[in-house]
């Protein structure tokens, strides 16, 4: 069957939970129609997805696949296939998060409720890829002092998780990244005229201090 062909099997959105802008939008498939795709179009992360889309692209087709994963322009139209394999792995994570999210809401309502029997639990059930979404360099102003001792209590225990060859490409960035600082300040040093022997000894003074030596 050519590609062609395959283009041009679909289910029309009937189902009323999609809203006004999204019906009749045609949900395409290659072969046979997946078993998560209903014939009124209703499928897990369906709305969710054809809004994301609309956001980025003017004219699309989303069509379901059996493995591929791509995004292509043909003909005007931006042919993004997604594959049935991605879809089940999207609906587990929405499955685990929103278990933990529950587990969340009930602890934190029953424990308000009945203080004598449930302890209140404040810290929320972590979800993957949240880091990712947030460490980014924007946000170090926004940092309270408690967010930034938190986190560098946190990384010595994250480093020695790590592989031994994780472990020392760290303290090599952390001995670059030290003695870059240390030229910057040399820099800043000779530019308001002081010697660089008193650079130096004020320096191994500070590193004297921190390693305990009088």
């Amino acid at each position: 069957m050519s590609t062609k062909q395959k283009r041009f099997k679909y289910v029309v959105v009937r189902n009323k939970s999609y809203g006004r802008i999204l019906k009749n939008t045609k949900i395409y498939f290659e072969g046979k129609r997946p078993k998560q795709l209903k014939k009124d179009g209703s499928i897990s992360f369906g709305k969710n997805l054809l809004e994301f889309f609309r956001s980025h692209f003017q004219r699309f087709q989303w069509i379901i696949t059996e493995e591929e994963n791509s995004i292509r322009k043909e003909r005007g139209i931006y042919r993004i296939r997604t594959s049935v394999n991605i879809l089940s792995k999207m609906y587990a994570q929405l499955f685990d998060e929103t278990r933990d999210v529950k587990n969340d809401i009930i602890k934190s309502r029953f424990s308000a409720m009945f203080p004598r029997y449930f302890r209140r639990d404040f810290r929320k059930v972590y979800v993957a890829g949240t880091l990712t979404r947030l460490l980014t360099k924007g946000i170090i102003p926004k940092l309270s002092a408690e967010d930034k001792q938190t986190m560098l209590g946190f990384i010595p225990d994250l480093v020695a998780s790590e592989s031994i060859s994780s472990v020392n490409l760290v303290k090599a960035e952390t001995q670059i990244k030290s003695l870059k600082e240390l030229a910057d300040d040399l820099e800043k040093s000779i530019k308001e005229n002081h010697t660089e022997g008193d650079y130096f000894g004020r320096q191994y003074f500070a590193i004297c201090l921190a390693k305990g030596k009088r």
